[in-house]
């Protein structure tokens, strides 16, 4: 997954960082125990409403102009 997908974001919560990679049209999530040191469970989805935990935290820039 960290050779092919595109990191876009991570979070945080009490027990878990839940990294987030997008891979084609679909999404990824992976929550890693970091009190254990494991992975505990791999997402793949396409739904964006999925990617709520994560809006306030991806910057996406709209302010480009065609240079032409």
């Amino acid at each position: 997954m960290w050779y092919i997908g595109v990191p876009v974001a991570d979070r945080f919560d009490r027990f878990y960082r839940y990294l987030l990679f997008q891979l084609d049209a679909f999404y990824i999530e992976i929550a890693y125990a970091v009190n254990l040191n494991i992975i505990t469970r791999l997402t793949a989805f396409d739904n964006t409403d999925l990617l709520e935990p994560y809006l306030e935290t991806i910057s996406i820039d709209l302010s480009w102009e065609d240079k032409n």
